[in-house]
C-alpha cells in the first residue's frame, strides 16, 4: 500500500454537508497526530479519521470519520484543490440562489411588482426551469 499523505502538518480539506438539495462545501484544516494504525486527529479536535487510498471510486486520497463522528475529507493536493474549489463555489451560487428565492417570496405584492418585472421574473424562471418536452 502507498504511503498516506495524511502525516502532521498536512492540509485537508474537511466536508460540510450541505442540506436536502443543498450542495456540500469544504472547510480546511491541517493534521495534528497520526496513530501506529494509521488514523490520525486534526488540530483541535479528538476525531479520528481513517485514510483511504486511492480507488476507482475515490481517485485521490480520502478519508472517513471513525466513532462517534460522521464525515469525509480529501487531502489538498493538485488533483483535489480544483475539484474543492468548484463545489466551494457552487454552494456559494446556492446560497445566493437561496436568499434571493427567499426574498422574492417573503416580499409582498406592491406597486413595486411592474409588468416589467414580471417579465424579468418569468424569464428568469425560463432559463432555469425550461418547459418541460410532451410526450410523442
Amino acid at each position: 500500500m502507498n504511503e498516506s499523505p495524511f502525516q502532521p502538518g498536512a492540509e485537508v480539506a474537511i466536508q460540510i454537508q450541505g442540506g436536502w438539495r443543498a450542495p456540500h462545501s469544504f472547510r480546511l484544516g491541517r493534521v495534528a497526530k497520526v496513530h501506529k494504525n494509521g488514523n490520525f486527529v486534526l488540530e483541535g479536535s479528538p476525531q479520528q479519521w481513517r485514510p483511504y487510498a486511492p480507488s476507482s471510486y475515490e481517485p485521490f486520497w480520502h478519508a472517513g470519520a471513525r466513532g462517534a463522528g460522521n464525515g469525509v475529507l480529501w487531502i489538498v493536493d493538485d488533483t483535489t484543490k480544483p475539484k474543492i474549489s468548484e463545489q466551494n463555489k457552487r454552494a456559494k451560487r446556492y446560497n445566493r440562489y437561496t436568499n434571493a428565492r427567499n426574498v422574492i417570496e417573503r416580499e409582498p405584492f406592491s406597486e413595486l411588482v411592474t409588468d416589467e418585472v414580471l417579465e424579468k421574473l418569468e424569464s428568469v424562471v425560463a432559463i432555469i426551469k425550461p418547459p418541460k418536452a410532451e410526450a410523442a
